[in-house]
């Protein structure tokens, strides 16, 4: 009798040490966690990762501190879904090699042996105030495949193709600003076997955040052709998509222009053109009279082109 009361008061015990609450943290990158006070039996801490992001940038990394999940789920889109026990995981990311090697792989030598299936991403984020009415998008260089994309639990989209890159804009109406959290879901769905060499699985390349004025250059909005080219003179043909997302019609302007890599002097300029549209492309040509600027002899010099919209100055490099 004795023996059985002494068990009993062993788990009533353990009971309570297994009951303790657990301190959860929000922090951007800090990873510092919560004290339980002397009176509070606790478990260990769990911190979450929290990115805040003010839009001074164009664009910006979105590869930190993304949760991920191996497995089907249900509603794991869902804002209130607790994700605390999923790994924390930094783009790029492969959960296929994750996985190892395995002679059960449906797609067999075609795969690497290794396995696919589906998994989850999730991450939270917070907007500056500023953002309001701005255009945000998030974008993808490569998801494989099948993906996926929810915003606040309302779903934005699909891309199935694993290879090319997608992008969706984030509808102001479903964001938060200032201190609320937003929450990204991918789930990414591989089912092998799908290709003829080793794919991975997964949000596989890197992913940005962008950020616009309503009346911004389009993404890949910037095309340069060299339609004509003559001995000793060629012509660069420079297309500008510019994009209104605003209810209403804009003036703008654009200009652009072509410098030869290392020096500031213009090797070439467009003129400042007017136009008013909801979306216009605008094709601009530029002369060079320098051979070098094709490409000619044995060396192929790099040069940039500036294009500016009203206030907006943006400037990318380009190869010839």
């Amino acid at each position: 009798m004795n023996y059985k009361k002494y068990l009993s008061g062993v788990l009533a015990a353990a009971m309570v040490l297994n009951t303790g609450a657990v301190s959860v943290l929000a922090a951007g990158t800090d990873t510092s966690v919560q004290e339980a006070s002397q009176t509070q039996t606790s478990s260990t801490p769990e911190t979450v990762y929290v990115n805040s992001y003010d839009g001074k940038e164009r664009s910006v990394s979105f590869n930190d501190h993304w949760r991920f999940y191996l497995g089907e789920l249900n509603g794991a889109e869902a804002v209130s879904y607790n994700d605390s026990s999923w790994d924390d995981v930094t783009l790029p990311h492969d959960y296929s090699i994750d996985q190892g090697f395995s002679t059960a792989a449906p797609a067999e030598q075609e795969s690497g042996y290794v396995l696919g299936g589906t998994g989850w991403y999730r991450k939270s984020f917070t907007l500056d105030e500023s953002m309001q009415g701005k255009t945000v998008s998030i974008d993808f260089d490569g998801v494989y495949m099948n993906a996926a994309v929810y915003l606040n639990g309302e779903k934005l989209g699909t891309h199935p193709y694993g290879y090319t890159p997608f992008s969706f804009v984030l509808p102001q109406d479903k964001l938060k600003f200032g201190s609320e959290e937003n929450v990204i879901t991918v789930k990414v769905d591989h089912k092998q076997p799908s290709s003829r060499w080793y794919s991975g699985s997964g949000i596989y390349r890197d992913v940005k955040l962008t950020v616009a004025d309503p009346v911004h250059v389009a993404n890949y909005g910037t095309t340069v052709t060299t339609p004509d080219i003559e001995s000793g003179k060629g012509t660069v043909s420079v297309v500008t998509e510019v994009q209104n997302d605003s209810s209403e019609a804009a003036d703008v302007s654009v200009k652009q222009t072509v410098y030869e890599k290392g020096s500031d002097v213009p090797a070439a300029e467009g003129e400042k053109t007017k136009v008013q549209s909801v979306l216009y492309r605008k094709n601009r040509s530029l002369d060079f009279p320098y051979p070098r600027a094709l490409g000619y002899g044995k060396s192929k010099p790099l040069y940039r082109k500036n294009r500016s919209l009203c206030w907006r100055y943006l400037k990318r490099q380009l190869p010839f």
